[in-house]
């Protein structure tokens, strides 16, 4: 797949057809979920596709951005063994399996989950295992919906396929608010980026989804390292790892249609100083 060309293509779709997606489609993006890439191989991930008749009203009000769950023909249900960084893994599977759905046509967005150990039990999850992500699937209704503000139908969003009225408008952080070089705040050059070979991976991460388009990572280049910090924007620590997994994937992907040999370590050592509404969560080597 051409990861940048994709990234670039792909946006969350709130409002679906009622058009199903063939079984042929539905069956080629299950045959990819095992070569798919992973962030960990240790960790056990399982994939199915559900009906909307089956889920949508058992979902309703426990899944989707303050329990409105999004109306598709499909869902996307990711499931996963417990282990250390397990849900950043989901995250950076399930992107991969989106960016799949875009190469084949269709439309997709992350939904939230309220409670997950009840979406779970929902969606008859294998023993020892739980519900890591929820992905709908499907093809955008061409009829596009007017609202006011995007703060009561949100979710992990990158480009809504809504017309937004907004009282003030959104706002999306460029890299020289989000990428500093050896201390926080001290904004990178492009040519330091460019030397790292770093420009495009971090262009597309702009792109990557986080609830309510928040945007709570920072970059910070120090000893040959890229330090990845996150905000606290009050969201759940379940909305942070999905989010941060699926920049992960975005970073890396990128990265590696040029370079080879990046390494992720989440048990980070010497972190640069940051905020303390910030938290050095990965760190990467190249």
């Amino acid at each position: 797949m051409d990861y940048k060309k994709l990234i670039e293509e792909t946006y969350s779709v709130r409002d679906y057809s009622d058009k199903p997606v063939s079984e042929k489609l539905k069956n080629e993006l299950l045959g990819y979920f095992p070569s798919s890439k992973t962030l960990m191989d240790n960790i056990k991930v399982e994939m199915k596709i559900v009906e909307n008749a089956d889920v949508f009203e058992k979902l309703n009000g426990k899944a989707g951005y303050n329990g409105i769950m999004i109306n598709a023909p499909h869902y996307i249900v990711i499931y996963s063994e417990v282990a250390d960084n397990y849900i950043e893994n989901s995250g950076y599977k399930a992107s991969d399996i989106i960016l799949k759905a875009t190469d084949l046509g269709l439309n997709t967005c992350f939904i939230t989950m309220g409670d997950r150990d009840e979406v779970s039990k929902i969606l008859n999850t294998p023993t020892g295992m739980e519900v890591t992500a929820l992905v709908a699937l499907g093809y955008k209704d061409n009829e596009a919906k007017v609202v006011l503000n995007d703060t009561k139908v949100g979710g992990n969003y990158s480009k809504a396929d809504v017309v937004i009225e907004e009282v003030a408008p959104s706002y999306r952080k460029d890299l020289d608010e989000l990428v500093f070089s050896e201390k926080f705040g001290n904004s990178a050059s492009v040519d330091e980026l460019l030397t790292l070979g770093i420009l495009e991976p971090l262009r597309t991460v702009l792109f990557a989804p986080s609830a309510l388009n928040s945007q709570p990572w920072r970059f910070v280049l120090k000893n040959g390292k890229v330090f990845i910090a996150i905000e606290d924007t009050k969201t759940s620590e379940y909305d942070e790892k999905i989010s941060l997994g699926a920049l992960m994937h975005y970073f890396q992907s990128v990265f590696e249609e040029d370079f080879f040999g990046l390494k992720w370590t989440f048990d980070v050592e010497n972190a640069p100083e940051v905020p303390e509404n910030f938290k050095v969560a990965v760190t990467c080597s190249m």
